[in-house]
């Protein structure tokens, strides 16, 4: 999985730039403190591969397209030898059978404020600790409709659901948020 993780690693690199992935920093330190992780928006898997990287007991992978993930017969034999219950699903982030509880949630899907905040009130509720956001600094122009993220999650902490506060924010490469929820 480690030699999987850094070839999607250089791929994204190439693609995007160096610090495009700088938001694993934050996968990698919250993944390892939790259980149960989802991601919404799996792309090619190189988050995904992160976090499979910090041995959650359960891990979820949720996109409209997982013909896209590379290798996912390596994600599978990683997770049997590792004991990692682990699940790819086709489905729309939005689909009511993508809703489930976890520690945490890393939300790369479709870059809006409406989609973001629908994601937010559709599976907020069920996740314990974490929510990490990716494609959140609105400086970068190669996601131009990122616009609107730091609003909706801002919108979602302050309005709908006041349990959750920032504890991480970086301007770092295309921009991560990290919220945790408060008990």
């Amino acid at each position: 999985m480690l030699d999987l993780y850094r070839e999607l690693v250089r791929d994204q690199q190439i693609k995007y730039g160096e610090g495009y992935i700088s938001h694993h920093f934050f996968l990698s330190k919250y993944g390892s403190l939790c259980e149960s992780i989802k991601e919404l928006g799996v792309y090619e898997g190189c988050s995904l591969a992160c976090l499979m990287l910090t041995n959650p007991k359960k891990l979820v992978g949720i996109d409209r397209d997982i013909s896209r993930i590379k290798n996912v017969e390596k994600f599978k034999n990683y997770a049997i030898e590792n004991n990692i219950d682990f699940d790819i699903k086709n489905l729309d982030s939005l689909d009511i059978k993508a809703v489930s509880s976890c520690d945490l949630l890393h939300i790369d899907s479709f870059h809006t404020y409406e989609y973001l905040l629908n994601e937010l009130r559709l599976h907020g509720p069920y996740i314990r600790k974490y929510i990490i956001f990716h494609d959140t600094n609105t400086n970068k122009r190669v996601l131009t409709n990122s616009q609107g993220l730091l609003q909706a999650i801002a919108y979602y902490i302050s309005e709908i659901e006041p349990k959750w506060q920032i504890v991480e924010h970086s301007l770092q490469g295309m921009g991560s948020v990290v919220i945790k929820r408060e008990i």
